[in-house]
């Protein structure tokens, strides 16, 4: 008796590894891409919080908001804080990671409310916005 493989038994087995080799890199590709994607969202909504809080801070103590000028738009925000002239805008934040793109600044005041400047953008197309009460 003799032990061991037929050459059609192994070309079977060579077959079916194949099978289970492919569905398994497939798998492991599927994963890896979506882990890519959602660190890369997870990044823009880091990036898109720290711009938040800067701008938040800014205009916590804004002594004058130069542009845009009351019940206005602009791509820019323009207003002094302790004394320091500071302008703003998508350039200031962009790096080679990130892209801010659609950056809105609003300036309003209605009836007697205090004044209000709303900030908002996009990265990677995640919205962000901020509404700050000046003291102006």
């Amino acid at each position: 008796m003799k032990k061991g493989f037929t050459l059609i038994e192994t070309i079977i087995y060579i077959g079916l590894l194949s099978v289970l080799l492919i569905g398994l890199v497939n798998s492991s590709y599927t994963l890896l891409s979506n882990f890519n994607r959602h660190d890369n969202d997870i990044f823009a909504i880091q990036e898109g919080d720290f711009i938040i809080g800067k701008i938040r801070y800014l205009l916590l103590g804004a002594d004058v908001v130069y542009i845009p000028v009351l019940n206005a738009t602009s791509t820019t925000l323009s207003l002094k804080n302790n004394g320091i002239t500071y302008d703003i805008d998508a350039k200031i934040f962009a790096s080679d990671l990130i892209e801010v793109k659609d950056f809105v600044v609003e300036h309003g005041k209605s009836g007697n409310a205090p004044a209000w400047v709303k900030v908002s953008f996009s990265i990677n197309k995640i919205n962000f916005s901020v509404i700050r009460y000046t003291r102006l």
